[in-house]
């Protein structure tokens, strides 16, 4: 999964600099591009601290139950800003973003957000954290889809 993440966080990086190296990035592309790098990083993040929990000796249930309450955390605490950014983005006329995309990155972060809180009521399983990163994988792939292929504005 970290490989995966950072996979996608660089060919996000490859692709932005297609884009030039004085490209001006309009609002919606700059969330784009902040909710690619946070789905990406959170895996590799995640990823990261379970192995390194892991190398400490901590048990399983104990380091999926610790990763999944920080990951909730960081991604209530990034993605919240992020929302409401897209939020009044998408209210600005001069912005061509469908609200249906705004509507998505909600059921995302809702999605995501009760896999990482069911996990930390669970007492700490994979499988949660896989389906969340799995989730966040994706959705970035297509956060970085929509910020190659969408009008810049």
């Amino acid at each position: 999964m970290a490989e995966l993440g950072l996979a996608l966080a660089g060919f996000a990086g490859v692709g932005s600099a297609f884009g030039g190296r004085f490209r001006e990035y309009g609002k919606i592309d700059l969330i784009r591009l902040m909710v690619l790098f946070l789905a990406a990083g959170s895996v590799v993040a995640g990823s990261l601290a379970v192995l390194t929990l892991a190398s400490y000796g901590i048990d399983d249930a104990t380091n999926f139950s610790v990763v999944s309450a920080a990951l909730a955390l960081i991604l209530g605490v990034a993605g919240v800003p992020l929302l409401l950014a897209a939020y009044r983005t998408v209210k600005d006329p001069e912005i061509v973003a469908p609200t249906w995309v705004f509507a998505i990155g909600i059921i995302y972060l809702l999605i995501v957000e009760s896999l990482y809180v069911q996990n930390i009521i669970k007492g700490g399983e994979s499988s949660p954290l896989i389906a969340a990163f799995s989730l966040s994988l994706v959705y970035g792939l297509w956060m970085f889809t929509r910020l190659m292929v969408r009008h810049n504005r």
